[in-house]
């Protein structure tokens, strides 16, 4: 709720191990966000600011951010991952920091499909 109500960038990444379309209602997580949050959870957010209200319209206003699906089961495809989170993300543009942003991204993920029992 933060990060919406303050304007910060942001992509939403699915984390995806079936092949099957993710379906994402937010509209459904914002209504369900008063009957879900207990006392305890609003409890803890209320030294940030945080009220049940601004959860449910974050929930809504995440709808408009862009989405992009990470299959787990295509290690071969983590490379191109990265990049293309990178690139929405801007830490693909020029400037003097954007090559090595690269670079440790394509080193994570190929670090992590080597982990995984990649080729």
């Amino acid at each position: 709720a933060t990060a919406v109500m303050h304007n910060v960038p942001i992509i939403l990444v699915a984390m995806d191990d079936t092949g099957e379309p993710l379906q994402l209602n937010f509209f459904d997580l914002s209504a369900r966000a008063a009957n879900t949050l207990k006392a305890k959870d609003m409890e803890m957010l209320l030294p940030f600011g945080i009220q049940l209200d601004d959860i449910e319209r974050s929930y809504i206003r995440l709808a408009d951010y862009p989405l992009i699906r990470f299959d787990v089961r295509e290690a071969s495809e983590y490379v191109a991952f990265f990049q293309k989170l990178a690139s929405l993300a801007n830490l693909t543009t020029t400037g003097v920091d954007a090559p090595p942003v690269m670079r440790a991204l394509q080193y994570a993920s190929a670090q992590f499909w080597r982990v995984i029992g990649g080729d």
